[in-house]
Parts: structure tokens; C-alpha cells; sequence
């Protein structure tokens, strides 16, 4: 469990094809969601005003970002930095 800060009155109210569930909340049934086969995420609440664990998932994003932007450049193929 963590604590983020809600404040929408939009909501999905059900997942769309191929998308998981990967966070809920009592006011809100689908906080956040993936793609299951492409890098498509989505949440539903303000990481960047919910403190430390907020910059975390910001940091996290801009990384699968960042890694997916490499890998496009060097023609899809997956990048091994080991």
C-alpha cells in the first residue's frame, strides 16, 4: 500500500483490452494500468504531489522512457548494458 494524492472526478470505470490492473483505491477502481504487450501505462493519481513514493514512480517512467527511446534508436532491438 501506498499513500498518493486523488483529485479527479473523471475515471475509467473499466479496463480496456489488453490492459492490466495495477493499482485501486476505495474512491477510485483503477488508480493505474499497463498494457499487457506494449510499454503503455497509466495512472489515474498525482505522483507528482504525493511525496516520496510520487518521485519514484515519476523516476521509474522516465526511465522505462528513456530505455525505450534507446532501444528505438538502435533499431528495436533490446539493449544489454552488462
Amino acid at each position: 500500500k501506498i499513500k498518493v494524492q486523488e483529485a479527479h472526478h473523471d475515471a475509467i470505470v473499466k479496463l480496456p483490452p489488453e490492459f492490466v490492473l495495477l493499482a485501486s483505491s476505495r474512491g477510485t477502481k483503477i488508480e493505474a494500468m499497463m498494457h499487457e504487450h506494449r510499454k503503455v501505462y497509466s495512472v489515474q493519481f498525482h505522483p507528482e504531489v504525493s511525496g516520496v513514493v510520487g518521485k519514484k514512480i515519476l523516476k521509474n517512467f522516465i526511465d522505462i522512457c528513456k530505455k525505450s527511446k534507446k532501444e528505438r534508436k538502435d533499431g528495436g532491438n533490446k539493449v544489454n548494458n552488462n
